[in-house]
Order: structure tokens, then C-alpha cells, then sequence
């Protein structure tokens, strides 16, 4: 999936990105999963080659952040759970080239869905791709710490259920192991 997006008065807005409206005005890529048809339009309208699955898979320090023709490089984990509540971790490429972001997942991840909702209430500062760049790990770590909090509120249960010999039904797996 391809979405765009646009500043107007320093805030974002949604591009529609149907074959007719170009992407040149467009401050911020936003590509999920992409399909062959949507790489081949980032690539011959604005000339950003995009990382292929091998290269967002390579945990090498120097394939994590480095600078080439393309532009910028940073690729990182994002927390995520699915359906099933299992956690994992999931790369996103960034690239920053000629004023503008382009970001490559694999999944749609919390940590941008919140951005997107937080990004039409709120104006930037500079609005540029370094501060979309900025503001996006800005809610990553949030969301981090938000998570960390939860597991921390859960060990904090977990633990009075042990010293205090209650075990309740909803402990017995995590207590069996």
C-alpha cells in the first residue's frame, strides 16, 4: 500500500494517490508491503530506489544506517503485537532524499498509525523530512515506554500473587513454565 503525504500551513495531509496524481509534491512516502506496481512508480517518479526484503533483514551494523546516492539510510525494529497478542519486532526502512521521507514496512505498526492520527491535530515546527523523521521515532519511544510500563504493572501483579501464595486462574500458565 502507498500513501503520501503533503504539508499545507506546516501540517500534514493526506495525498490521494490514484495513477493520475503525481507524488512530487509529497513530503512523506509511506509504503506497506508495496507491490511491483508501486516501486516502480516511487522509482521512475521521484527516482527513490526502495530496500528489497533481503537488505531490510540484514541485522549488520552497516547495513542499519548508512549514506549512498539514494540518500539517507536508517533502518530499525518497531514493536508490534498481532492478533494473537504475540509481540515481535518489525524493520522499517527510512530514507531521506531531496526533502523528502520515504518509509518501507512490512506491516502496518502502532507506533505510525498513531503518528497519522497525532500528525492531523498537530502542526510541525519546520516541516521537513528530518523532523517527520524525528517525530516518528519520537512515538516509537512512547509507545516503547508504554509497553514497558504495561509489563512492569503485570510483573508487579505476578509477584504479589507469589509472595502471598493467591494463585488465580489467569497466572497458572506463567507459573506452570
Amino acid at each position: 500500500m502507498l500513501s503520501a503525504f503533503q504539508l499545507e500551513n506546516n501540517r500534514l495531509t493526506r495525498l490521494e494517490v490514484e495513477e493520475s496524481q503525481p507524488l512530487v509534491n509529497a513530503v512523506w512516502i509511506d509504503l506497506v508491503e508495496p507491490d511491483d506496481d508501486e516501486r516502480l512508480r516511487v522509482q521512475s517518479e521521484l527516482g527513490q530506489s526502495l530496500a528489497t526484503r533481503p537488505e531490510l533483514e540484514d541485522i549488520e551494523a552497516s547495513a542499519r544506517f548508512f549514506e549512498d546516492d539514494d540518500g539517507l539510510h536508517i533502518h530499525s525494529f518497531f514493536f508490534f503485537e498481532d492478533a494473537e497478542d504475540h509481540a515481535g519486532n518489525s524493520t522499517v526502512a527510512f530514507t531521506i532524499r531531496d526533502g523528502r521521507l520515504f518509509t518501507l514496512r512490512e506491516r502496518e505498526l502502532p507506533a505510525f498509525r498513531l503518528y497519522r492520527m497525532r500528525a492531523r491535530s498537530q502542526s510541525m515546527v519546520d516541516g521537513n523530512a528530518y523532523e517527520l523523521l524525528l517525530d516518528l521515532f519520537e512515538t516509537k519511544i512512547e509507545q516503547l515506554a508504554d509497553e514497558i510500563e504495561n509489563i512492569y504493572s503485570d510483573l508487579e501483579q505476578l509477584s504479589r500473587v507469589i509472595m502471598e501464595g493467591h494463585q488465580g486462574d489467569e497466572y497458572d500458565e506463567a507459573l506452570s513454565t
